[in-house]
């Protein structure tokens, strides 16, 4: 038999040691919530630099992610004319330019329907506590949906317009906000009508960019809303599932997830990633996730690193970076990220 020389021999052993390698397991993107940063901003309470500052603190405690709204209702405020749409982009250029120059990637939710495209019902009212109201077409959700990635996706006119900014691109769009909830979806909540809206949206952006990543809304209710969703959105593609696990404990967060995973695979949707992008705990007393700021900061550093031992778990984004009240901005969340990196 003839005999490789040594070098080959090497090559041989080395593609043969990466053919049986298993296969890297998809990196976990680290972020927080940014919502209160910009509403900080928008109401005059913070400067300009201050929201700069903050995300800058974010970046440098690991994460690559920024959650906030995209707000469709300062985007449209009116309604098309002649069946040409009317954009204000100016809310969300302030988001992603903030973003974009602390190198962090924005994951919008695209929510808050104007007033002209809402559904003719009466919301759900608790004192001043008044709910969003889907779109009565989605269709024209779905035109705004394509706008928002044409301006803000991989190649959007937005990057083009500002060289001076290092490029993040939206490449996460995740479609409304806890569509299972009436404060956020209003009083008819119908996961049946919300996978219909996925699926206009889901269409219209991969039309711009098929290498988007469309997720659903963040679910408020993981247990009884999940099998619900997986139910509604049969057939249909999804490239991921975004829920809220809110729960007492980290422990009790993590155990969600992990029930997530199975129901997952029991609904034959087994390799769908998950998106953690909202959830947490306060320190602020008498609140609801109020806990003690002992058990605050364990709690953010197991449930960092608990849920991204998940294997399908591609984001982790607790609630709530500019309130320091919910524990991540005094470098637990930056302690929790290198902890995580490491295990």
């Amino acid at each position: 038999m003839r005999r490789l020389p040594l070098t080959g021999l090497l090559t041989l052993l080395l593609l043969l040691a990466v053919v049986a390698a298993p296969a890297a397991a998809q990196s976990v993107a680290f972020g927080a919530s940014v919502e209160g940063d910009f509403t900080a901003y928008a109401r005059g309470s913070w400067t300009w630099s201050e929201v700069t500052s903050s995300l800058a603190g974010l970046r440098a405690a690991g994460a690559t992610v920024g959650r906030a709204g995209a707000d469709w209702s300062a985007t449209e405020p009116r309604r098309p004319v002649h069946g040409r749409a009317r954009f204000d982009w100016s809310y969300d250029d302030t988001i992603v330019r903030g973003l974009a120059s602390a190198r962090l990637r924005w994951q919008p939710t695209l929510d808050y329907t104007p007033a002209w495209a809402r559904q003719r019902i009466a919301p759900a009212v608790a004192g001043t506590l008044v709910s969003p109201l889907p779109p009565v077409s989605d269709a024209v959700y779905a035109v705004y949906a394509a706008a928002f990635a044409r301006r803000y996706g991989v190649g959007g006119t937005f990057w083009r317009l500002t060289p001076d900014l290092p490029a993040e691109p939206v490449t996460t769009f995740e479609i409304w906000n806890e569509p299972d909830c009436r404060w956020t979806w209003g009083p008819r909540v119908d996961l049946q009508d919300y996978a219909a809206l996925y699926a206009a949206a889901y269409r219209a952006i991969k039309r711009e960019d098929r290498r988007a990543t469309v997720i659903t809304g963040g679910l408020a209710f993981t247990r009884s809303s999940l099998p619900r969703l997986l139910g509604a959105l049969r057939d249909l593609p999804v490239d991921g599932i975004a829920l809220h696990p809110y729960a007492r404990t980290a422990r009790g967060t993590v155990a969600a997830v992990r029930w997530a995973e199975t129901e997952l695979v029991a609904q034959g949707r087994g390799r769908t990633p998950l998106f953690i992008d909202e959830y947490g705990w306060t320190s602020a007393a008498d609140r609801w996730q109020s806990v003690s700021t002992r058990v605050l900061h364990a709690d953010v550093r197991a449930a960092i690193v608990g849920l991204s031992r998940i294997p399908h778990v591609r984001a982790v984004i607790p609630f709530e970076w500019a309130d320091p009240s919910w524990g991540l901005s005094d470098g637990t969340l930056a302690a929790a990220i290198r902890l995580a990196r490491r295990s």
